[in-house]
């Protein structure tokens, strides 16, 4: 069984354009929890547009703790 947990909307580079200058593409990135088996537990699905990366709930923790380490570094930035 899977759970839709949410959507961001985000920008990608345009790579067919050689990336002079650089264009970019509206994309969204969708979230899906899903039971992995056993084996690896209950997982997250990160899918963007047209492609996907299946997270463990340790992957989750570790990107969790990047996000949260750029947040506070990047706090009150531009």
């Amino acid at each position: 069984m899977s759970t839709e947990m949410g959507k961001i909307k985000g920008l990608v580079e345009d790579i067919q354009n050689n990336g002079d200058p650089r264009t970019f593409l509206s994309t969204e990135l969708y979230m899906i929890s899903f039971f992995g088996g056993v084996k690896r537990g209950t997982c997250l699905q990160l899918t963007p547009t047209n492609d996907h990366i299946q997270l463990t709930r340790d992957h989750v923790e570790e990107l969790r703790d990047i996000l949260n380490t750029w947040l506070t570094n990047t706090k009150g930035k531009a």
